[in-house]
């Protein structure tokens, strides 16, 4: 066992945060309902610089979000919560946006913000991320975006469990090629991030995804670009 892993099986010995549960999230949605934008602004996805992880280099580059998410696809907002991402993406010229999250509260809160802003493009669903395929059938995706579901999961009491849920239906729900963002943001300049990296790298290739992770410039917005790609059904039987 390597020394992040060892470092992260005696952290999940501590109490956490209930990120995982209903309750909590719909108490948080309904005491804000301006809204919450957890880490990044939405338009600091559009264009960014980063050097990638774990082989940090000095060497800057230029990612944009329509090189990972063509505008013609088929999107997942995945845990969506009262974000702006969803509107964003409207805005910005995506056209088939499906936005799910576990708070009715915060599902309720987005639609009335979509009826004032005329936005009728995004289908905002009541959704369990952790049992999607309660309500959509396989294949129904071409890329999930993800701006706070698994980074909350990640901190949350039983990580273990509720992470191989979404990994596991997450890729039921893609099509074969599929791809996830998930932007995760790490305090502390991102000093801890080889504890997340390793966890996280290690749970989804046991549910059949490669991948790769990207660290945005500059350091001090501590965040990371996590891009998923669904493994290919041959690759699976390997």
């Amino acid at each position: 066992m390597s020394f992040y892993a060892k470092m992260n099986s005696f952290l999940r010995r501590f109490p956490r945060p209930p990120f995982a549960e209903q309750r909590f999230w719909d108490k948080t949605y309904d005491k804000a309902p301006g809204g919450i934008e957890w880490g990044i602004e939405p338009g600091e996805m559009l264009k960014y610089s980063w050097t990638p992880v774990p082989k940090n280099k000095t060497k800057l580059m230029t990612g944009t979000l329509t090189e990972i998410c063509p505008k013609t696809s088929k999107v997942l907002d995945l845990g969506c919560g009262s974000s702006m991402l969803s509107f964003f993406l409207a805005h910005e010229g995506w056209s088939d946006i499906t936005a799910v999250d576990l708070s009715p509260i915060a599902i309720s809160q987005c639609k009335q913000r979509a009826g004032l802003m005329g936005i009728e493009n995004i289908d905002f669903v009541v959704a369990d991320c952790r049992r999607l395929h309660q309500n959509f059938p396989p294949h129904s995706f071409d890329r999930i975006l993800d701006k706070g579901l698994i980074d909350a999961l990640y901190c949350s009491g039983d990580p273990d469990h509720s992470m191989q849920q979404v990994f596991r239906e997450t890729h039921r729900a893609l099509k074969p090629g599929g791809k996830m963002l998930s932007v995760q943001v790490e305090p502390l300049f991102g000093i801890l991030h080889g504890l997340r990296y390793t966890y996280i790298t290690e749970v989804s290739f046991k549910e059949r995804w490669d991948v790769e992770c990207r660290r945005v410039m500059p350091m001090s917005s501590g965040a990371y670009f996590y891009i998923f790609t669904k493994q290919t059904d041959r690759k699976c039987m390997k």
